[in-house]
């Protein structure tokens, strides 16, 4: 039971890893516009660097911002799972009172119903006791009649 715990948390570290991969060997590297040695590239060609450095900066602020969003729904659910949590302990807590409470009193009755049956056999016992008397009592005095 704790290795298949183990590895459910492995597996799904590893989801978690897909999802947030590594982009930065993903994405076109440019090329040094000032490399030494060599002459300095046109204005066009900068200008197109610069345009695609800022197409890639716009996408990782629309990643971060992603990210962010993620961060802030997965908070929030887990302020309301920690709320449904509370919640469901209390209950838990509720339902152990009652169950105590119910058991103390079953508990009650089952001590109650054996004095009850303790007495009914006393009393038995005595009616028996004392209606053997009266047999015996009547058959002394039809024997001295």
């Amino acid at each position: 039971m704790q290795g298949e715990k183990v590895a459910k948390r492995s597996s799904l570290g590893n989801m978690v890893r897909k999802g947030f991969s590594d982009i930065t060997n993903t994405l076109p590297r440019p090329k040094s516009p000032i490399i030494p040695g060599k002459s300095q590239p046109d204005s066009a060609s900068a200008k197109d660097y610069i345009d695609n450095l800022v197409k890639e900066n716009m996408a990782m602020v629309k990643l971060i911002q992603e990210k962010n969003k993620i961060v802030e729904l997965t908070g929030i659910e887990i302020q309301n799972l920690r709320a449904c949590l509370q919640k469901m302990q209390l209950q838990n807590w509720n339902l152990a009172q009652s169950d105590s409470h119910m058991l103390a009193e079953l508990n009650l009755g089952k001590e109650r119903l054996k004095a009850l049956q303790h007495e009914i056999g006393c009393k038995e016992a005595l009616l028996r006791t004392k209606n053997l008397e009266l047999n015996v009592s009547s058959f002394f005095q039809s024997i001295v009649q």
